[in-house]
């Protein structure tokens, strides 16, 4: 049923107002404390993947072709570490490895 003596819905209280303001605010600041926390969680995962390098990077620091890099892997010269189909190596291996493989 319509009432044509209904009056019209008058603006919402301050109070209330002033509570989406601060939702808002709040939201925002929710996104950007998430920002931060995604930036900061890629930051350490490149810091910890810094500590290796991949049998290409290996290969190249080493001054040796990819295949040895494998053939070393399998003979347990170096140790190999997966993340998923990816393999690497330690940093401090291949620079132990190229102290005793340098030439005199």
């Amino acid at each position: 049923m319509i009432h044509l003596n209904a009056t019209p819905q008058s603006a919402p209280p301050a109070a209330v107002l002033t509570l989406s303001a601060t939702l808002k605010e709040m939201q925002a600041t929710q996104q950007e404390i998430l920002k931060l926390l995604q930036a900061e969680h890629a930051e350490k995962l490149r810091a910890g993947l810094s500590e290796f390098v991949s049998v290409e990077e290996a290969a190249a620091l080493l001054g040796m072709r990819r295949q040895t890099i494998y053939k070393y892997l399998s003979e347990g010269r170096l140790k190999r570490y997966k993340k998923g189909k990816r393999v690497f190596v330690r940093r401090a291996d291949v620079e132990r490895l190229a102290g005793v493989c340098s030439p005199m």
